[in-house]
């Protein structure tokens, strides 16, 4: 008997758990790529309307 074959209910749940939260991940990874743009075209956005230079000045 192979290994790789071998089913138990037990391995078949472990890995459906280790998939869904691969899945889970994935998606938290996608929100988080999705948050760090919008923060950065904020900053870009708080940046060119800012009087400030880049020194922090006026």
């Amino acid at each position: 008997m192979q290994m790789i074959e071998w089913q138990s209910p037990a391995g078949a749940a472990y890995r459906n758990s280790v998939g869904l939260q691969a899945a889970a991940v994935r998606r938290a990874k996608e929100k988080l790529d999705i948050a760090t743009s919008a923060v950065f075209r904020h900053a870009q956005a708080v940046s060119v309307s800012s009087g400030r230079t880049a020194g922090g000045g006026y």
